[in-house]
């Protein structure tokens, strides 16, 4: 049960930032564009990541606005244009605006899956992706499901997203955790989980959570968990989410008002110490990047 509300995790009593040399990098948007404005500043802000070493980006949803869109195919395609124009491997979620709201969902499901499972491959990348196979190929639970393991790191998405149909999303991401967690957790340097999700906090969410921490002690595994979000538009975190000490929360910033965070994971043995955007008892440190824009930029 989830025990604090949610609110933004402003301190802590006693704050101790260390440096420390990360094994990996990556960046994380989400919410963005909704608009033309956005758009271009995407393309900026796609720009401004070239001479990055992070390993790769991940958008956790959101970038239709279906009244104005359409979820067509053409705007999931200016979508992929836009991103396929970054330094690292991308990869790309669905949220609620890009399925559930949509005038036709079977026709967006079939637009986001043709446009965005493999998407990956358009880079020359080390990353070896692990994406589900079977399941429906017409709604969420299938191949756009994927997970990949990097310096002792479980990198694993679900098909989460507020709103109608809830149980089989979450049934479908909660199989697809425990099947990673299975084939992974034999390595020998299992360090932390990392999962990538449209929804927001919920109640939904916090059943969720129940379900996952049971899994995990089932599993014999008790590592850091960050679970990485879109949906509120806003840079939300929480540590200790839903009861769970090793589970960490963070929504990001609606990527028209901020630029994409930098997530970076402490080398083995190493650790980023303590302090507000230091997660996983050490292990996963977040750069803001600027934080949010002022309003004139935030439309």
């Amino acid at each position: 049960m989830k025990t604090v509300s949610l609110v933004s995790w402003l301190a802590v009593s006693t704050s101790v930032l260390r440096t420390a040399n990360a094994s990996l990098s990556f960046y994380a948007m989400g919410d963005v564009p909704y608009n033309d404005f956005e758009a271009d500043n995407l393309v900026d802000q796609i720009a401004d990541l070239s001479g990055s070493d992070a390993l790769f980006t991940v958008h956790l949803g959101d970038y239709n606005t279906p009244a104005n869109t359409g979820c067509s195919a053409s705007h999931f395609e200016r979508i992929a244009d836009i991103l396929s124009q970054g330094p690292v491997t991308t990869f790309v979620l669905a949220g609620d605006n890009d399925y559930l709201d949509c005038p036709s969902q079977k026709a967006a499901w079939s637009r986001y899956k043709n446009t965005f499972v493999g998407f990956e491959d358009e880079w020359n990348s080390s990353i070896d992706v692990d994406r589900k196979s079977g399941g429906p190929s017409s709604r969420p639970g299938g191949s756009e499901l994927f997970a990949f393991y990097e310096e002792g790191v479980l990198f694993v998405s679900t098909v989460l997203m507020n709103g109608g149909g809830w149980s089989s999303r979450a049934s479908a991401s909660k199989s697809w955790i425990q099947e990673k967690l299975r084939d992974y957790k034999d390595e020998n340097d299992f360090r932390g989980v990392i999962i990538f999700s449209h929804a927001e906090d919920s109640s939904n969410l916090e059943d969720f959570f129940d379900d996952i921490e049971d899994i995990f002690g089932a599993e014999g595994v008790d590592v850091p968990v960050l679970y990485l979000c879109g949906d509120r538009h806003r840079y939300v975190r929480q540590k200790g989410y839903n009861g769970w000490d090793q589970l960490d929360y963070v929504s990001v910033d609606k990527g028209g008002c901020a630029d994409p965070i930098l997530v970076e994971v402490a080398d083995d043995g190493d650790s980023f110490g303590s302090g507000g955007d230091v997660f996983g008892g050490g292990l996963y440190k977040i750069n803001r990047r600027g934080g949010r824009y002022g309003d004139s930029r935030c439309r």
